[in-house]
């Protein structure tokens, strides 16, 4: 993520718009994708060994 925001701050600074618009809405459809993931993971419950065994 850090090296796409620095790519769409010099596509933005050279006014290309045709690359930074469509990289920003890829930035922010990454980050959204992320913050839900982050907020509804549930990890499995590591399995208890039997003992005796």
């Amino acid at each position: 993520m850090l090296v796409l925001v620095g790519g769409q701050q010099a596509l933005g600074h050279a006014r290309i718009l045709a690359g930074h618009i469509p990289l920003g809405m890829a930035i922010f459809g990454t980050a959204a994708a992320l913050t839900c993931w982050a907020f509804t993971y549930q990890p499995r419950p590591r399995p208890v060994p039997e003992e005796g065994r």
